[in-house]
């Protein structure tokens, strides 16, 4: 039995080793390949990364010239803190400057000054006084009709004039209103007026300081609250917040030129900057137009929408603007956004459709790889079924050999005993002898059997096995059959029972193939009844086929070995225990039954006995083969 294992131990290795040494350079390979992705990668972000740097900067150049152009027809005279002209979406402020770094416009706290330093030498500050002063007059002698006017022309003509402490003579007009509507009792009913032309004078810019907002939280207190004094407190303080936060922006601004941006070399008409506004950093660019700078502050949300909008124009990541450190997600590329702002980070990551066509491309290849190895794991199969087949077709050979070796020398010695018996007359009586004559002639017809399976077996093998076939009495041919087997079932002092439905049936076959075939059936019968002494065979019609059965009572067949028993060479484990034998006889009588369109079937259990059927098609009345 070595050399079988030895055989099986090189089939399998010959599959496993090519298996094992594909999936190892398939697995280098992928990792290369994902190693010269990654790079791939890597050189792709930073080819993107570039082309968006180059776009924003001319993005935002062209956004603050946009701005410039706008700014450069603004008129002479503006009130003091009138909003900014409208930004594009991306700039939140912009302010102009002189070349050395002073602020121009919008500059709140300067004009909040000038307004105030303005009130003994300018013309509307002089008038408003002069109307504000008639009113205090006109107010003591009840004289409510010539407040109102009076309160009514500052509003008109002086509405951003102030005193000398920088307090608006328009407040002090509407203050005057108020007093005298509250005289008549007719407050609340004039208010709504005075609340609309403040609320103007507040969106216009006219007033709208910090310092106003005391003023206008007196006045709205003086009406009691309501719908207007609410709103219109709301609008004071949002012009102050926003006038208050340009002032400090401003200042801050001033001294971030003049210690950064005028400390280096302004190379272009254009410059981005990275400007420290609290916690976070602003982006902001530096336009240089004649003797004057325009600074444009970019808010963060819609640059970093630009930027992502850009990174997905380019189709093959997604590009995230963020301050520096603030980018928590994974990227291929991490990078400063600009040299100049490095209070920016530009991170590229792969699209989604990047990875995903990375991944079928690795699932592709892996799927190469994976039917590769089945395919050697396939070819292996096929050798090592075809290795274990000739291996068992050896060790069945080998087996049979010796089967047919023991076989043939039992009937062999049997005669030769008998005949040396014979020859030495050594018999009591003459009938004696003829018992030994009868028996050397049994044992003749024994080793006649084994010797026909031996040759039918070689001719089936060679495929040169003939069948003449004729019009059989199935009857008779079972009766021959019989007759040739008595003597062993005789011996073995088995009975047989004998049942025939009609003793007409034929069949068109090779009449000694078919009692070749029945007496296989017989012997096999015999050989494993084990204690059972009893054997039933039987002839019946089945429709337009005959089934021949031959039943014993012996040891049985397992349901996992029934369809192995009628392979050559195979004996099943239970049999090979119970006797010797050469595993050809089921063969043959397969090999008959289908040669003649028929089949054979088996019926048996454990311990149940078996019941062996041989189904041939009948033959017509008109003498020929009903399936032709």
């Amino acid at each position: 039995m070595g050399r079988p294992y030895a055989l099986h131990t090189v089939t399998v290795l010959a599959i496993l080793l090519p298996c094992a040494l594909i999936g190892v350079i398939g697995y280098k390979w992928i990792e290369l390949e994902r190693e010269a992705g990654a790079r791939r990668g890597e050189r792709a972000a930073e080819a993107e990364a570039a082309r968006i740097r180059k776009e924003l900067v001319a993005h935002l150049a062209a956004v603050t010239t946009e701005v410039a152009r706008g700014w450069s027809g603004l008129p002479a005279w503006r009130p003091p803190f009138a909003p900014s002209s409208p930004l594009p979406e991306i700039v939140t402020s912009a302010f102009v400057l002189t070349s050395a770094g002073k602020l121009v416009y919008p500059d709140y706290q300067v004009a909040y000054l000038e307004t105030s330093r303005a009130s003994e030498s300018a013309t509307a500050p002089v008038k408003a006084a002069s109307l504000l002063g008639q009113g205090r007059l006109s107010l003591a002698a009840g004289r409510y009709g010539e407040v109102q006017s009076n309160a009514q022309q500052i509003i008109q003509c002086c509405s951003a004039a102030r005193d000398e402490y920088g307090l608006s003579f328009a407040l002090y007009a509407a203050g005057q209103m108020a007093v005298a509507s509250e005289a008549q009792g007719r407050l609340r009913a004039d208010f709504p007026r005075l609340a609309a032309q403040l609320g103007d004078l507040l969106q216009r810019g006219v007033i709208g300081h910090p310092g106003d907002l005391q003023e206008i939280a007196a006045l709205a207190k003086r009406i009691g609250g309501g719908p207007e004094a609410s709103l219109l407190l709301r609008q004071a303080e949002s012009q102050a917040v926003r006038v208050r936060g340009q002032i400090e922006q401003g200042s801050r601004l001033e001294k971030w030129v003049s210690g950064t941006v005028l400390a280096g070399t302004l190379g272009s008409d254009f410059t981005l900057h990275s400007l420290p506004m609290g916690e976070r950093p602003r982006l902001a660019g530096v336009y240089r137009t004649g003797d004057r700078l325009l600074v444009a502050l970019f808010a963060t949300s819609p640059l970093a929408a630009w930027v992502a909008a850009e990174g997905a124009r380019g189709g093959h990541f997604d590009a995230v603007l963020a301050p520096k450190d603030e980018y928590a997600g994974n990227a291929i590329l991490r990078d400063t956004m600009l040299p100049e702002a490095p209070g920016f980070e530009l991170s590229l990551r792969a699209r989604e459709s990047g990875p995903a066509i990375e991944r079928r491309r690795q699932r592709l290849f892996a799927g190469a790889l994976a039917a590769a190895v089945l395919l050697v794991m396939l070819l292996g199969w096929f050798a090592f079924r075809d290795v274990s087949r000739e291996v068992r077709l050896a060790s069945l050979r080998s087996s049979f050999v010796s089967s047919v070796t023991h076989e043939l020398r039992t009937p062999l010695t049997s005669i030769r005993l008998l005949a040396e018996t014979l020859r030495l007359k050594r018999m009591r009586d003459p009938a004696t002898g003829d018992q030994m004559l009868g028996a050397i002639v049994d044992e003749s017809e024994r080793l006649t059997r084994l010797v026909d399976n031996v040759l039918s077996f070689s001719r089936i093998e060679k495929d040169a096995r003939p069948y003449p076939r004729k019009p059989v009495y199935l009857a008779g041919a079972v009766n021959d059959a019989v007759r040739r087997f008595q003597s062993v079932l005789n011996r073995g002092e088995f009975r047989l029972i004998q049942e025939s439905d009609d003793q007409t049936l034929r069949a068109l076959a090779d009449d000694e193939a078919l009692s070749q075939a029945l007496l296989n059936l017989l012997d096999n019968a015999v050989k494993y009844s084990g204690p059972s002494r009893e054997i039933q065979l039987g002839v019946h019609r089945r429709g337009e086929e005959a089934e021949i059965r031959v039943t014993d009572h012996g040891i049985g067949v397992p349901a996992a070995e029934q369809r192995r028993i009628f392979e050559k060479f195979y004996r099943a484990p239970e049999a090979a225990r119970e006797t010797t034998g050469a595993g050809l006889g089921l063969a043959l009588v397969k090999h008959f039954a289908e040669a003649h369109g028929g089949r054979v079937a088996v019926a048996s259990g454990p311990g149940a006995g078996s019941s062996f059927s041989l189904w041939l098609p009948l033959m017509g009345n008109d003498g020929q083969d009903p399936d032709r």
